[in-house]
């Protein structure tokens, strides 16, 4: 008994800390990743693009994108200096 007890202890104390992270069992339902299964179920597909320029256009966008994101770590980890 007591040892069930501490371990709903633990278990409240952990959703404390991970309860804002995605993917994590006590996050909310909006944050956490879908399921292959989910995904199939809604018919959910990636949208290619329609023309090659569009596609180029997506390319530079998250090329950008990843560029900002690496500075920022950079910056988080002082690498940066």
């Amino acid at each position: 008994e007591q040892a069930r007890r501490n371990f709903e202890m633990f278990e409240r104390g952990m959703n404390l800390f991970t309860s804002g992270v995605p993917g994590t069992p006590g996050a909310p339902p909006q944050m956490r990743p879908k399921s292959s299964a989910e995904t199939a179920q809604s018919g959910a597909k990636p949208k290619a693009p329609e023309t090659k320029e569009e596609g180029e256009e997506t390319l530079l966008a998250l090329r950008k994108q990843m560029a900002e994101m690496q500075a920022q770590l950079m910056k988080l980890s002082g690498s940066g200096q």
